[in-house]
């Protein structure tokens, strides 16, 4: 006689009349005495779930604030140093420029149309010259949306867990890279000055070092008191390791 017993499916009917049932479960086989359980293939293990990025993490086109930040490096960056925080203006600040280039954008299909009104000599012009002084006039707006947007791009600054970076790009032909060691940072800290920068977060970054080295004033940045937090706690562990 066989040591494993099986239970037949047992319909319950009791959910409604139909013939449709649901079977009860086979209770497991029966397991001799001091019998170990079987062991599961590594092919049938349920696989972990995937891990979650970090959002902070996550880079785009108009970044202004990224922890940890994937697949960003700069030129002097050792081997064993990571990049905790890189930031930029707010995005906020660029809104002036913006604004103007849309103004300016749409604003000679009006004056063209009050020149033709008026007794003037524009209207002597011929079509084809017209057209040509319109489309440079749009390369011209094109050309100064471009160079606002880039100098806010390009002009970074980056807290690593060796030292603070400052990018300063402007008019395409011009860098300065200005940098300093943690162990020279004597303190941190962000003003908020106005209704509007409390109202979207960002502020000045005032980072002071020790001796003749210049202070960094990171203006505008985005959560400004996290910045501030981040710099300290590297500022709290290069003290605490030389004290050791």
């Amino acid at each position: 006689m066989p040591d494993i017993f099986t239970e037949e499916l047992v319909r319950d009917r009791r959910f409604d009349g139909s013939e449709s049932s649901i079977a009860q479960p086979t209770p497991e086989p029966f397991m001799a005495k001091g019998a170990s359980l079987p062991q599961v293939p590594p092919s049938e293990k349920k696989p972990s779930p995937p891990k979650v990025k970090n959002p902070h993490k996550t880079m785009h086109a108009f970044s202004a604030f990224c922890e940890m930040p994937e697949n960003v490096t700069f030129e002097t960056q050792e081997p064993n140093e990571t990049i905790l925080l890189l930031l930029r203006k707010s995005f906020i600040t660029n809104v002036p420029w913006i604004f103007f280039s849309l103004v300016f954008a749409i604003l000679p299909p009006f004056v063209l149309t009050y020149l033709n009104q008026q007794s003037t000599p524009f209207i002597l012009l011929s079509p084809s010259y017209v057209t040509v002084l319109v489309a440079f006039y749009y390369l011209i707006i094109a050309a100064y949306m471009f160079m606002s947007f880039i100098t806010w791009f390009f002009n970074t600054s980056l807290i690593t867990t060796e030292r603070v970076v400052d990018i300063d790009f402007s008019e395409v032909v011009y860098k300065n890279i200005a940098e300093t060691k943690m162990d020279l940072v004597q303190d941190v800290s962000y003003t908020q000055s106005s209704v509007i920068r409390t109202l979207f977060n960002y502020g000045d970054v005032l980072v002071q070092t020790a001796g003749t080295i210049d202070n960094f004033d990171l203006q505008a940045v985005p959560n400004p008191d996290r910045a501030v937090e981040i710099v300290e706690e590297q500022i709290g562990k290069g003290r605490g390791t030389s004290g050791v």
